[in-house]
Formats: C-alpha cells, sequence, structure tokens
C-alpha cells in the first residue's frame, strides 16, 4: 500500500470512529433524559435521528424504525436562526404545499387572561400603531402587536410559501352569537380572506369593532368540522390553526372531532395564548384516542416566546415557537401521500352543517376590504391595509 493510500484509509477511519462515537454519545446521554422527564415519544425520535446520522434515511434500519413507529414519532433539528429557516426546513423535509385556515377565540376568558403576560390588558387589547409592522421582520414590530396579531403573523408567514392560492379561510368562535355552536367568517358570505395582510386587518376591525361580544364557552368542534367540509370538497391538505386562550369546555366532544378529522388531510396546531393554565390542554393532547395517525399538536405560545434562554435573539425565539408549532406537519403530510388522503374528494360527514354567521362587524354582503378594488373602502387615504413598512 502506498503511503498515500495509508493516509487515505487513516482518514476515513477516524471520519467513521467519530460518526459512531459521536452517535452512541448521543444515544447515551440523551436517550436516558427522554425517558427520565417522560418524554418516551421522543425518546423514540431520538432513537429514530441516531440510526439516520449512521445509517442515512433510507438505509432498511431507519424505515424499518419509521415504519414501526407509524411515521409519527419524528422531530426536525431546533437549530433555526429564523422563522424563514424553518420555512426552508419544512420543504426540505417533504412539505411541498398546503392550504391555511385559522381560527381565533373570542370568549369571555380572554379579558382576564393577560394580567400575568400581556400586561394585565385583554389579549385582544389593540395598540395604537398595531396595524404597521414589518412583515419581514416580525419581532421588530413585536411591541405593537397583541398575542393574536404576533401568532397569526408568525405561522401565517412561514407558511405563506407553501401556501399556492394566497386564500385564507378565518374564522372566530365564542363571541355572544356562535358561542359553542357555531363560528363567524371574517369575511361576509364565508368569503377567504386575500392573505396575511387582509387577515391582520380584518383581525384588526372585528377585534375593535363595538358590535363584537365576548363570550363562550370554549368548543372547538364547529370549527374543526369546518375544515373538514372544506376539505372533504377538495382533498387538498390543509392546516387548521387554532389560537385560543384557555382549554375546551366539554373534551370528549372535542375529542370525537380531532378523531373524526384524522379522517381527512387535515393538520391541527392548537395555541395557547395568555395566562393558561395549560395542563388540561397539555393532557388532552396526549389522552386523545387512538386516530389513523397523529393529527393534533399544542404549543404553548408565552412558554417559548417568554421563557427562552437570555442568550437567544427574539429571531431565534421566533424560529424556535413556529418550529414547535409546526414540526409534526412534514411527517403528517408524508404519511397522507403514502396512504393516498390526498386528492380525493370525500363525502361530507351526515351531521348538521356547521352555522356560519357573518363578521360582527359586517355592513351588508361586501368584502372588507374589497380585493379588486385599487383602494379598499377604509384604507384612510393611500395607507395600505394593513400598513406594511
Amino acid at each position: 500500500m502506498t503511503f498515500v493510500g495509508f493516509v487515505a484509509c487513516l482518514y476515513m477511519g477516524v471520519i467513521i470512529f467519530k460518526a459512531v462515537f459521536s452517535t452512541l454519545l448521543y444515544l447515551v446521554c440523551l436517550v436516558p433524559v427522554a425517558v427520565v422527564v417522560n418524554e418516551p415519544r421522543k425518546c423514540l425520535t431520538l432513537v429514530v435521528d441516531c440510526t439516520t446520522k449512521m445509517f442515512g434515511g433510507n438505509s432498511k434500519l431507519t424505515r424499518l424504525l419509521k415504519d414501526s413507529l407509524g411515521g409519527s414519532c419524528h422531530f426536525i433539528g431546533d437549530n433555526f436562526k429564523s422563522a424563514s429557516e424553518v420555512s426552508s426546513a419544512l420543504r426540505s423535509y417533504g412539505l411541498e404545499s398546503c392550504e391555511l385556515i385559522v381560527g381565533v377565540d373570542f370568549t369571555k376568558s380572554n379579558e382576564w387572561s393577560g394580567q400575568r403576560t400581556f400586561g394585565k390588558k385583554s389579549l385582544h387589547h389593540l395598540k395604537k400603531n398595531s396595524l404597521q409592522f414589518d412583515l419581514l421582520s416580525l419581532h421588530t414590530s413585536a411591541k405593537n402587536m397583541n398575542p393574536y396579531q404576533y401568532v397569526l403573523a408568525l405561522v401565517c408567514r412561514t407558511l405563506s410559501n407553501f401556501d399556492d392560492d394566497n386564500r385564507i379561510h378565518a374564522y372566530g368562535f365564542g363571541d355572544s352569537k356562535t358561542m359553542d355552536e357555531g363560528i363567524f367568517s371574517f369575511q361576509p358570505s364565508g368569503g377567504a380572506c386575500a392573505g396575511l395582510e387582509d387577515v391582520l386587518g380584518r383581525y384588526h376591525d372585528i377585534a375593535s369593532s363595538k358590535s363584537l361580544k365576548l363570550s363562550g364557552p370554549t368548543s372547538f368542534v364547529p370549527l374543526i368540522h369546518q375544515a373538514i367540509d372544506i376539505v372533504s370538497k377538495t382533498g387538498r391538505f390543509h392546516i387548521l390553526v387554532i389560537i385560543a386562550d384557555g382549554q375546551v369546555s366539554d373534551e370528549s366532544l372535542n375529542a370525537d372531532a380531532v378523531v373524526e378529522a384524522s379522517k381527512y388531510p387535515i393538520s391541527i396546531v392548537v395555541i395557547g395564548v395568555g395566562d393558561g393554565p395549560w395542563d388540561a390542554m397539555e393532557k388532552f393532547d396526549d389522552q386523545l384516542p387512538k386516530r389513523d395517525f397523529d393529527n393534533f399538536q399544542f404549543v404553548e405560545f408565552s412558554a417559548i416566546i417568554k421563557g427562552g434562554n437570555r442568550m437567544e435573539s427574539s429571531k431565534e425565539l421566533e424560529a424556535k415557537f413556529a418550529l414547535n408549532a409546526l414540526m409534526e406537519t412534514p411527517f403528517q403530510y408524508e404519511y397522507m401521500k403514502k396512504n393516498g388522503m390526498l386528492g380525493q374528494r370525500n363525502l361530507i360527514p351526515c351531521r348538521p352543517e356547521v352555522k356560519v354567521e357573518d363578521p360582527p362587524d359586517a355592513r351588508g354582503k361586501r368584502m372588507y376590504p374589497d380585493v379588486n378594488a385599487k383602494d379598499p373602502p377604509n384604507a384612510g387615504g393611500k395607507r395600505m391595509y394593513p400598513k406594511v413598512l
């Protein structure tokens, strides 16, 4: 063997030794920690991640482990510096396209759920410059936004690259008109909003409307049923993002709705804003019955944004939040593709149609703003709706 060949073999040996040693160290150190903190799901995920590092994602061992775990115990690395990097990671992990449905909680408890996390104000409190923000740098505009605006902007922006038609179905629930029996659309006649700016503008108008009366109780059932009805007509993958300030009132009914939704290409992400407590929602997530796939994810907003490492920047905290909210999505999408759930038009379930009311501030059937008009009716001169810096 020549000297060059000897050096090459030695170099390859060192690389292989480092890879095997680091992976074994990863398993020995982290897996027991995951077990100790009672996270068997993450423990199993770590094993899959390690085999992927050692043998590749398409090796027989890795694929065998993934199949045995049902394709649902995965996570994406969390070393991202911005929400845009999370968006890129979602695409690299297989997410090709999706459509977005958002639901906003307008129950009475929002008035006192910001005592600790939002300066003792209502979570729907609108600040003076709440329509002026930079979508490309939300962390610099966070001080002007309430929790609902911030979450809507962050999640919608992260997923905007995957939404082909830029139409977002946005709904409210829990007000005095819908209570736990229906929902209201942000646009009259159940129309979709024209992108993120329209969602945020309509939210601002609704939250500031004197016609809006917060009520309750809290139920996700009508919103989940509405998402099922939308998806059953198109067969396209939808992500339902529900932003709420508290747990559901009837866990059994809501669990049944989540189970029903697992028969459709729908990913449900519930984001908790405000003070909580969130014990019931976390247990609700863990105790859901067996479904076709794991279609439900709960994330506490304040715990990530307010409780982050002091060394982390605002952009890194935003990335961590977006990742926690959407980390299951690519693997849910992969399961749907593998099991032929996409592209199928299904019959709407045999139940009463969801009652969808017009928004509280509706004046006739006109869209707000008129997306076909040169200047929206409430633009206030040449100001954009909302003002994007």
